[in-house]
């Protein structure tokens, strides 16, 4: 599903990347990202809220170049 939903963002003129968010600990959900491509680009530190505690978030992308190289 998210390669069908990557395949319609680059079908669009002038999108020349794709990038996500993943929490740190959801190891199965940045498998399959690194899986279709996406490369780890950097930690938004302290991002999100989660009742008392902040949780990082992990920046993840792709370009259109790289995932058609794939395809």
């Amino acid at each position: 599903m998210v390669a069908h939903v990557i395949d319609i963002a680059f079908a669009q003129p002038g999108i020349e990347r794709v990038e996500l968010n993943v929490y740190p600990w959801n190891v199965p959900a940045r498998r399959t990202y690194e899986r279709l491509g996406f490369v780890e680009e950097g930690v938004r530190r302290s991002s999100t809220r989660v009742g008392d505690e902040r949780w990082d978030v992990i920046i993840m992308g792709i370009l259109k170049s790289e995932f058609l190289a794939r395809s």
